[in-house]
């Protein structure tokens, strides 16, 4: 199943769960964010399917996505993402040392810095 279908089913499946989804652009990563009291999940138009998908299976990773039907094509897209998110979160935590701290080779500490992501982009607080 292409990317941007399994995309739609996931914008669907979130809506039945009472989500929100938008797609605007801007320099943004997208995720889960609360607007007058509704559940949005925003994705980024200039990012590609890919990324958006990413984007939105995260945002659906506390969801309650057992009471809906999913076809299998769409759950196990979902489910890869979500494995993908473990490995990139597990990955982060080891550091770029492997030993679980946030200093480089040469000692210094980047814990403070983000790292781009896929899209290239550095997400920032704001």
């Amino acid at each position: 199943m292409k990317t941007k279908t399994v995309l739609e089913e996931l914008e669907q499946a979130a809506e039945q769960l009472g989500y929100v989804v938008r797609k605007e652009k801007g320099n943004f990563r997208g995720g889960v964010c609360t607007i007058d009291g509704d559940a949005v999940i925003m994705l980024n138009k200039r990012h590609i399917p890919d990324v958006q998908l990413v984007v939105l299976a995260d945002s659906l990773r506390d969801a309650p996505i057992d009471t809906i039907y999913l076809k299998p094509a769409v759950r196990d897209a979902l489910e890869e993402a979500w494995d993908q998110l473990d490995a990139r979160e597990a990955a982060a935590a080891k550091g770029p040392s492997g030993n679980g701290s946030d200093s480089t080779a040469d000692g210094t500490d980047n814990s403070d810095e983000e790292a781009p992501d896929a899209a290239g982009e550095v997400p920032h607080a704001g």
